[in-house]
């Protein structure tokens, strides 16, 4: 993992630490092919299918609390309140 880089969002500097993954050679083929054709950068457009992904991930886990939050386990429905 190299040092983090310098990005603008909004009107604020932000760190971006820099991952480093092994893909599959087709799926690399298909980003790359994707970017080609519609001029994006390869970079540009990893970033914005992660932070889809993370904005997902933390809408299930925040749904997943809230109900979980309302909704007692059945150890915790067994428990006396005091």
């Amino acid at each position: 993992m190299g040092p983090p880089s310098l990005f603008r969002q909004g009107s604020r500097l932000t760190h971006m630490p820099e991952i480093r993954v092994e893909a599959k050679a087709e799926t690399v083929a298909v980003i790359d092919g994707y970017c080609s054709a519609t001029g994006r950068c390869r970079t540009t457009f990893i970033n914005l299918l992660l932070d889809d992904w993370a904005k997902k991930k933390l809408h299930e886990a925040r749904v997943v609390a809230r109900v979980a939050d309302g909704n007692p386990t059945p150890v915790d429905s067994y428990r006396k309140t005091p």
